[in-house]
C-alpha cells in the first residue's frame, strides 16, 4: 500500500513538473520568436500557472501594420488539459488604435477566439470561432454583436485556380450604427445581417501564418449560398459566385434580392462594390434590368426572385462589372 502510495504522489508530482516546464517553455519560445518580429510586440510575457491550463498572459501589446496599428493592454492564450487541441485567446475589453486618424479606444466587450487545430496536418486551423461584442469607438457603440465560425472543408477539383485551403464560414452581426452605413438608409438605422459562404484560399490558416502579414492566406473566391441583410423594414437577401482574376479584381455572379433595391445600390456603392457615378444610372433603369433575361454562361445559377422581390445580377468578368445588360465600370478588387 505504501508503494502505491508513493508512485502515486510520483506521479502527480510528474504531471505537475511537465506543466510547469511547458509553461516555461513556451514562455521562452515566445519571447524568442517575438524577438525576430517586427510587426507584433510584446512588453511581458508571463507563464499562466493555472492547473488544468497551460498557458501564457501577455501584456504591453503593440501590433504594427501599413495601416497603422493596434494596442492591446493585456491578452491571454492558453489551452486546457483536457482539449489540448483547442488554443483559446482571451482578449481585454479595451483596446487602443491609430489607423491614420489618430489613437482612439475601441471597447471589445467579451471578446474571445477559439482555434481547434490538426496537430497530424501541420497544425492547420480545421474549426475557428470569435466572437466580440458590444463594440464601441470612443464610447458610441458600433455594433451589439458580431460573431463567426469557419470550418476547414476538402478543396474540389473546380476550386478557383490556386486554391490550397476550403473554409466554410457562418457569420452573423448585430446592432450594426448608422454612422458606419451609407446616408441612402434610414436615419439612425442600425444592421443586422447573417452570411454563410465558402471561402477559398491560396493557403491553409495555420496559427504562424496568421501572426504573419507576410504569409497571412489570401481570399481567391468565396461561393455566397445564404446572405442576409435587415435594416428597420429593409430586407435584402445575397446569393453568388465570386474569385479573383489574373489581376486580382472580382470574376463571376452576384444576386440581390429585394422589394426596394435603391437604399442597397448606394450601400453597393458606399463599399466600393459599384462605381458610386454608376448608382443613379442603375437606379433609372431597375424595371428594365429586372425584367431582362440573364446571359448565358454561370449566371444562369442565380435563382429566380420571390413574390415581391426584385433581382439585381451584377456580373463580373474581364475585370468590369455590370448589372444585368448595364455596364457599370471596373470591377471591384478582391485581391491585392
Amino acid at each position: 500500500m505504501k508503494r502505491l502510495t508513493r508512485l502515486l504522489i510520483l506521479g502527480c508530482l510528474a504531471v505537475v513538473v511537465l506543466w510547469w516546464g511547458s509553461e516555461t517553455l513556451l514562455v521562452r519560445q515566445l519571447s524568442r520568436q517575438l524577438a525576430q518580429e517586427s510587426a507584433v510586440t510584446i512588453q511581458q510575457i508571463a507563464a499562466l500557472r493555472q492547473p488544468g491550463r497551460v498557458g501564457v498572459d501577455a501584456t504591453g501589446i503593440v501590433i504594427r501594420s501599413d495601416r497603422g496599428r493596434i494596442t492591446l493592454p493585456e491578452a491571454r492564450l492558453w489551452l486546457a488539459a483536457t482539449s489540448p487541441a483547442v488554443l483559446r485567446l482571451d482578449l481585454p475589453e479595451q483596446a487602443g488604435a491609430d489607423l491614420g486618424g489618430g489613437p482612439v479606444i475601441a471597447d471589445l466587450g467579451d471578446a474571445h477566439v477559439n482555434l481547434r487545430l490538426r496537430p497530424l496536418h501541420g497544425l492547420q486551423i480545421g474549426t475557428a470561432v470569435a466572437a466580440a461584442g458590444p463594440l464601441k469607438l470612443e464610447g458610441e457603440t458600433l455594433a451589439k454583436a458580431i460573431s463567426a465560425q469557419a470550418v476547414q472543408a476538402n478543396v474540389p477539383e473546380d476550386a478557383p485556380v490556386g486554391t490550397a485551403a476550403a473554409y466554410d464560414l457562418d457569420m452573423s452581426v448585430t446592432g450594426l450604427s448608422a454612422s458606419l452605413l451609407p446616408a441612402g438608409l434610414p436615419e439612425g438605422a442600425e444592421l443586422d445581417g447573417s452570411l454563410r459562404a465558402r471561402l477559398w484560399l491560396d493557403r491553409a490558416a495555420t496559427p504562424d501564418s496568421l501572426a504573419d502579414p507576410l504569409r497571412t492566406p489570401r481570399l481567391l473566391g468565396l461561393d455566397i449560398s445564404d446572405g442576409q441583410l435587415r435594416v428597420g423594414r429593409l430586407n435584402a437577401r445575397i446569393v453568388g459566385s465570386i474569385s479573383a482574376d489574373e489581376q486580382g479584381r472580382a470574376q463571376g455572379h452576384l444576386g440581390i434580392y429585394t422589394s426596394d433595391p435603391r437604399p442597397w445600390l448606394a450601400l453597393a456603392a458606399e463599399s466600393g462594390f459599384i462605381p458610386a457615378k454608376a448608382v443613379v444610372l442603375a437606379a433609372t433603369m431597375l424595371d428594365n434590368i429586372a425584367a431582362m433575361p440573364l446571359p448565358p454562361g454561370p449566371a444562369q445559377e442565380l435563382p429566380a426572385p420571390q413574390a415581391g422581390e426584385m433581382r439585381l445580377p451584377f456580373l463580373m468578368e474581364r475585370g468590369r462589372i455590370s448589372l444585368g445588360a448595364l455596364p457599370l465600370g471596373p470591377a471591384p478588387v478582391l485581391m491585392r
